[in-house]
Formats: C-alpha cells, structure tokens, sequence
C-alpha cells in the first residue's frame, strides 16, 4: 500500500505493474482506485493475467511476446507510462519497459518493492 501511495498516480495517468503475484495483485487493486486513464498488469502467466483483468487492469501484457513495446506505444497512444510498479522480484525485466517511451508529461516514477522508489534521479525508501 505504501509503495502505490509513494508513486502518486494521478487521475489520467498511464500506469503499469509488472509481476501479477500476490504483492503485483495487491498493488494493482490499489492502483486500481486512484483514477489512473490506464492500468497495464504485465505478466508472463496467462492465469495471473486473468485474474489481473478481474481485478481492475484495463489492459494485460505478455513481457516476452515480441510485439509487447508497440503495444505498451498503442495502448498510451504513444503517450508513454508515466508509473512503473515493479512486483515480479525480477527488476531486470524492467529493461523491457525502460525501451518503452515513457511520458512527455515531466516525471516518471519507478516503484521497486523492497529496493525503493525512484524519480527521476533519486532513490527514496519505500
């Protein structure tokens, strides 16, 4: 809960979760509620996805489907994301999402459960 506060996703925002265990389910039904325009739940696991869908994303993805980057532009209509949670306990696998633009809003926040929080250039604990 704390980690979704400390992102601070706002009404409209492009946001997504990666790793749909039980701490990527938890922060997903909490990002769920925050108004965000889209919420992506990013998963290898079609069971996961599944119940990610139930649960409030609006939009799952497969990280090794070769398509994943153009659809990640398609659903942002090239907006970017602005909100990364990182839930897997895999942070590599962010580099997948690193290539994905992120938003020309001005700040994007990266939230790596157990490691901290990171806008921008700096490192807050979480």
């Amino acid at each position: 809960m704390h980690g979704v506060r400390k992102a601070r996703i706002e009404l409209g925002e492009y946001a997504a979760i990666t790793g749909m265990g039980l701490v990527g389910q938890l922060a997903l039904q909490l990002a769920s509620k925050t108004g965000c325009e889209v919420l992506i739940a990013i998963d290898p696991c079609n069971a996961r996805m599944d119940m990610a869908k139930r649960l409030g994303a609006t939009h799952v993805l497969n990280p090794n489907e070769p398509s994943f980057k153009s659809e990640v532009n398609s659903i942002t209509g090239n907006h970017g994301l602005d909100v990364t949670i990182e839930a897997s306990g895999y942070p590599q696998s962010l580099i997948s999402i690193f290539d994905c633009p992120v938003s020309a809003a001005g700040s994007y926040n990266w939230v790596l459960y157990g490691i901290g929080l990171w806008r921008w250039t700096s490192w807050t604990s979480i």
